[in-house]
C-alpha cells in the first residue's frame, strides 16, 4: 500500500517544501543528514503509533500476531500511509531535499 500512496506522500512533502526556510546543495553530506533526519522522524512516527491512541488504532494490526516473523513486520494498516507524511513536514520546512 505504501507504493500506491507514494504520490500522495510526495505531494504532501512538496506542498510544504515550497515554503522551505533553507535551500541546500545536493551532496554526500546532505544525503547523510537527510538519511538521519528521515530516520529520526520515522522513529517519532513509530513511537507515537505506540503511545497515542489514535495512531495505535492504525498500528495495532502490526502487533496482533501470536507469532512474530518477517511477514508480520509488513502487516500494517493501509490508512497509516495517509497519516505518516505529517511527521515529515518539518523536514520539508527545513528544505531537506526530496
Amino acid at each position: 500500500s505504501k507504493y500506491l500512496f507514494a504520490g500522495y506522500q510526495l505531494w504532501v512533502f512538496g506542498l510544504f517544501y515550497q515554503f522551505r526556510l533553507f535551500t541546500f546543495e545536493k551532496s554526500a553530506l546532505m544525503f547523510f543528514i537527510t538519511f538521519l533526519s528521515v530516520d529520526f522522524c520515522y522513529y517519532w512516527f513509530h513511537r507515537c503509533s505506540h503511545v497515542v491512541k489514535f495512531f495505535w488504532a492504525f498500528h495495532l494490526v502490526h502487533h496482533s500476531s501470536q507469532h512474530y516473523n518477517l511477514t508480520v513486520s509488513y502487516r500494517l494498516n493501509w490508512l497509516g500511509v495517509l497519516i505518516s507524511p505529517v511527521f515529515y513536514i518539518p523536514l520539508a520546512f527545513l528544505g531537506l531535499p526530496l
